[in-house]
C-alpha cells in the first residue's frame, strides 16, 4: 500500500505529490469513494512522512475535520482511521 512506497521513497518525495492530489479527492462531492480513498491515503503514508508532514500538520487536521463530518459513513470511519 501507500505506507510501504512513503517509507520507500520518503516524506520528501510523496508528500509533495500527495499534498496536491488529496485535497481535490476530499472536495469531489459526488463520489464518497474518492473522499474515502484521500482519507485511507493520508493514514497509510502518514508513517512514512511524519517528520515531513509535522510542519504541515494544520492542512492533515483540516482535512480530517472535514471528512469527519461527511455524509457517507465510510468516509467518516476513514477519517478517524487517519487521525
Amino acid at each position: 500500500g501507500f505506507d510501504r512506497v512513503a517509507l520507500a521513497l520518503g516524506g520528501a518525495q510523496v508528500l509533495p505529490i500527495a499534498s496536491g492530489l488529496l485535497p481535490h479527492l476530499l472536495a469531489d462531492k459526488s463520489d464518497w469513494k474518492k473522499r474515502h480513498a484521500c482519507m485511507i491515503c493520508l493514514a497509510q503514508i502518514a508513517e512514512g512522512c511524519a517528520k515531513v508532514m509535522a510542519p504541515q500538520c494544520d492542512g492533515c487536521v483540516d482535512m480530517c475535520l472535514t471528512a469527519s463530518v461527511d455524509e457517507h459513513p465510510r468516509v467518516r470511519w476513514a477519517c478517524f482511521q487517519a487521525l
